[in-house]
C-alpha cells in the first residue's frame, strides 16, 4: 500500500495508509514507522503542490500526530530532518509560540552532538520568519564554519539573512552564493532534488539586485521550477522589487 501511494498518488490510497498507520503503529518497528510516516508525508507535500487545500491541514495534523506518538524518534533520538521540518511547518501556520514550545520539550530527544546547533537553527528560522532578521542571524553566526553536511537549511536561511540585512553587500552575497552552490554540486550527501533544489535558489537570489529586472518574468521563472527552496520567501522578495 505505501509503495503504491508513492508510485500511483491517489488519493484513495492515502486515506487508506493513513486510517490503517494511524491505527496500527504500535504494532510496527520504529524504522518501518518512519519510512511510512515519511511516505504519508511525501503524499501531503504532493497534494499541496497540486493546489489541493486539504492537503495543508493534512499536513499539520500528521506533524501533530507523529510528535505525539514519537513516530519521529528512532533508537532514542529525534530525526534531525523531521525536527526541523516541524518548527519549519508550524511557522508557515505562524504558529510561532507552538513551534517554541516543540523545541523546549523536545530537544533533549537530539543527539547531543548536534543538540545545539539544531536548536540554534530552528529558533532562527522562527526568528527570520518573524522578521527579526538581526536576532536570526546573531543566533546563526555559529554555522559560519561548519560543513556542509546536513546544514543546508543553515545555508538557506544564513543567505536570506543576508539579504534582508542592509550591511551585506551585493558581492558578498553573491560569493556566498556561489560557495553554496559549489558545496551543493560536490556533495556525495546532498540528494539530486536537493541539489537541484539549493542551485534554482541560488540563481533567483543572485537576480533579486539585478537593476532593470523584469520582475514578472523573474516570478514567472520561479513558478516554474520543481524544485526550489524557500519559494515562499523568494516570491516575497520578488513582489517587492
Amino acid at each position: 500500500m505505501a509503495h503504491k501511494l508513492i508510485t500511483v498518488r491517489e488519493d484513495a490510497t492515502y486515506w487508506e495508509l493513513k486510517a490503517y498507520f494511524q491505527s496500527n503503529f504500535r504494532k510496527i518497528g520504529s524504522k518501518d514507522r518512519l519510512i511510512i510516516f515519511s511516505y504519508l508525508i511525501n503524499q501531503t507535500s504532493y497534494g499541496i503542490k497540486k493546489g489541493i487545500a486539504e492537503y495543508n491541514r493534512e499536513m499539520i495534523d500528521l506533524y501533530r500526530f507523529g510528535v505525539e506518538n514519537k513516530i519521529m524518534i528512532i533508537d532514542g533520538y529525534f530525526d534531525i530532518s523531521s525536527f526541523e521540518n516541524t518548527v519549519i511547518l508550524y511557522c508557515k501556520d505562524k504558529q510561532y509560540e507552538w513551534a517554541l514550545k516543540f523545541i523546549k520539550n523536545w530537544k533533549g530527544y537530539l543527539e547531543p552532538k548536534i543538540r545545539k546547533y539544531i536548536v540554534a537553527v530552528s529558533e532562527a528560522y522562527i526568528l527570520f520568519e518573524q522578521g527579526n532578521y538581526n536576532e536570526a542571524h546573531q543566533k546563526m553566526l555559529s554555522y559560519e564554519e561548519l560543513d556542509f553536511h546536513d546544514h543546508i537549511r543553515a545555508h538557506i536561511l544564513l543567505i536570506g539573512c543576508y539579504v534582508e540585512l542592509e550591511h551585506y553587500n551585493i558581492d558578498f552575497i553573491h560569493v556566498k552564493c556561489d560557495n553554496f552552490a559549489r558545496s551543493a554540486r560536490r556533495s556525495k550527501v546532498v540528494s539530486e532534488e536537493n541539489k537541484r533544489a539549493i542551485l534554482n535558489f541560488v540563481k533567483i537570489v543572485k537576480q533579486l539586485d539585478q537593476l532593470g529586472i523584469d520582475k514578472y518574468a523573474l516570478l514567472e521563472e520561479l513558478n516554474k521550477m520543481d524544485f526550489v527552496f524557500s519559494k515562499k520567501w523568494l516570491t516575497e522578495k520578488i513582489r517587492e522589487l
